[in-house]
């Protein structure tokens, strides 16, 4: 499948392959799509990342660009805290909606840049809640280190919430934390 062609051979177009060019061959697993790649979380990173950003009952935590909501679902699963995936392939919310069964995983449908919006409309996640938010990111290197993205998670931050990052973090940020075993970045203000 290419970009201009869904049903064509799998051959990926500029810009978007070019994102890929330093870490095609760390993936031998997951999948690429015109806008991201696809490529399923460990649960002992997402462990890592819950660690790392002390995720409680009390949190919120939200995933952005979830996929298929193992991120979402471990953390639900393993602290009860309220979670939320966003993604905007309709098959991986579909499949993570699945997978959280009654769990209370939510996940939408949506742009991780309109994540604030998206976020403040979730019943728990309301507008006073910025300081118990956690944002988890395992985004491609030119999403992460938009100038629009960082903006986003900076505007974020501002408001009380953290950015928990693995593998590809925000370039020119300090983190708070890490845990480098891990490749997993805290970040708050």
């Amino acid at each position: 499948m290419s970009a201009s062609d869904p049903s064509g051979p799998a051959v990926w177009e500029a810009p978007f392959s070019d994102a890929f060019s330093d870490d095609t061959g760390t993936y031998p697993f997951g999948t690429l799509s015109k806008t991201a790649s696809h490529v399923t979380t460990l649960p002992s990173t997402a462990d890592a990342a819950l660690r790392l950003a002390r995720v409680t009952a009390g949190s919120r935590f939200v995933d952005l660009g979830c996929g298929v909501g193992r991120v979402c679902n471990r953390a639900r699963e393993t602290t009860g805290c309220e979670a939320l995936g966003i993604d905007m392939c309709e098959g991986e919310i579909a499949e993570a909606a699945a997978a959280a069964g009654g769990s209370g995983a939510e996940y939408v449908v949506g742009d991780v840049f309109d994540a604030e919006r998206l976020i403040a409309e979730r019943p728990g996640f309301g507008e006073g809640d910025w300081p118990s938010v956690v944002l988890f990111t395992f985004l491609i290197p030119t999403l992460m280190n938009s100038r629009k993205f960082q903006a986003l998670l900076g505007g974020l931050m501002d408001r009380g919430a953290v950015v928990v990052s693995y593998c590809y973090h925000p370039e020119g940020w300090e983190p708070t934390e890490r845990d480098e075993r891990m490749n997993v970045n805290l970040y708050k203000r």
